[in-house]
């Protein structure tokens, strides 16, 4: 084995702790007695080290255009050939792709957790959701007739019609002489949410805000549910 490629390979294996203790002992007491081999191993380490750099900081400007579960899959798959590093020959830049891959993966990992909601669809939707119940109105037959179509409309969400509910809601919702329309706005938001519509729902949501002087209450709450809504796990 040519002995530079021999030297290279014991700083490999030095900095990648892959030495028994006998063999780290013998080496650091080398690197004592021979300033050559301390600069080639300062030398060596920096490498590591702004590659690791450069593979975290590649991770993480991925995680932040991140737009799907499979792209994040497809990333954590795909990292060590992603990551990899076209010198073969050299032993130190192969661990170094194996190890700036494992690296971006688990910080991709992390992050993905991290950035998880707080709260899932179906624990929100079972916090907020209650029947429907009109309050006494001034608007005779047809705000009975409006009332009693909302709460017919409203049951279908438990029952597991979301498609109809979604369909009914967002018509009575775009409804000008609709006199109920902050309460449709709202159960469309939860129906959304029973049905996985995350971002759908916190769109409509904001909509409820534009009703405030017609219902604070429900302003305030619509405005509880966006905010954990986007609250994460950790960030």
């Amino acid at each position: 084995m040519n002995k530079k490629f021999e030297s290279q390979q014991k700083i490999d294996d030095y900095l990648f702790d892959m030495l028994s203790d006998e063999d780290k002992v013998a080496f650091e007491q080398m690197m004592k007695d021979d300033e050559n081999l301390r600069k080639e191993v300062e030398l060596t380490r920096q490498i590591t080290e702004g590659f690791q750099i450069k593979g975290e900081k590649a991770a993480l400007e991925e995680m932040m255009n991140l737009s799907s579960d499979d792209e994040m899959r497809a990333i954590i798959s795909g990292a060590e050939t992603k990551y990899h590093i076209e010198q073969p020959k050299k032993s130190i830049f192969k661990r170094l792709s194996i190890y700036i891959a494992s690296a971006a993966a688990v910080i991709l990992i992390l992050l993905y957790v991290g950035l998880q909601p707080q709260y899932s669809n179906n624990d929100l939707f079972n916090e907020y959701y209650s029947d429907f119940k009109a309050a006494s109105t001034r608007g005779g037959a047809t705000a009975e007739k409006q009332s009693k179509q909302l709460s017919e409309t409203v049951l279908m969400i438990n029952m597991g019609q979301t498609g109809k509910a979604i369909q009914d809601l967002t018509t009575f919702s775009s409804d000008p002489e609709f006199e109920f329309k902050p309460q449709a706005l709202w159960y469309l938001s939860l129906v959304y949410l029973k049905s996985g519509q995350r971002e759908q729902a916190k769109s409509v949501l904001l909509q409820i805000e534009t009703y405030r002087h017609d219902n604070d209450k429900l302003a305030d709450k619509a405005l509880e549910l966006l905010d954990k809504l986007n609250e994460k796990k950790w960030l």
